[in-house]
């Protein structure tokens, strides 16, 4: 398995994913719930969690996964909008998936990256 920076690397990044996956979800709901009086838009909470934790990580000199381990994504109330407005959570959905795309990316090409560089020392 990774060590050091990689693993804290690929831990972020599994976070994130897992992150973007919830606010698909949460916004979906959002989406379905747009015509309900009561409801109260939802939101993800994760990516100041995941940056603080990451300052905190460095100014220790932390360098593993378990630096990562308190940090998840919360879902709460989002008031700061009123009323869910569908035009808002269709963009949001777009944005998310872009967001989530990148993040797929990123990491095969970091997990290509580190297994070529595996192979090559190997041998």
């Amino acid at each position: 398995m990774s060590s050091g920076y990689s693993a804290l690397t690929v831990e972020a990044v599994r976070l994130a994913l897992g992150a973007t996956a919830q606010r698909q979800r949460v916004i979906a709901h959002n989406i379905a719930n747009v015509d309900s009086r009561d409801h109260v838009r939802a939101k993800v909470v994760f990516e100041e969690q995941l940056a603080q934790a990451l300052d905190a990580a460095r100014q220790v000199g932390a360098r593993d996964a378990a630096a990562l381990s308190g940090v998840r994504p919360e879902t709460e109330p989002d008031l700061s909008l009123g009323k869910v407005q569908l035009d808002d959570e269709v963009v949001s959905l777009s944005a998310n998936s872009v967001r989530y795309q990148a993040l797929s990316r990123g990491i095969t090409r970091y997990l290509s990256i580190a297994g070529l560089i595996a192979s090559a020392t190997r041998g």
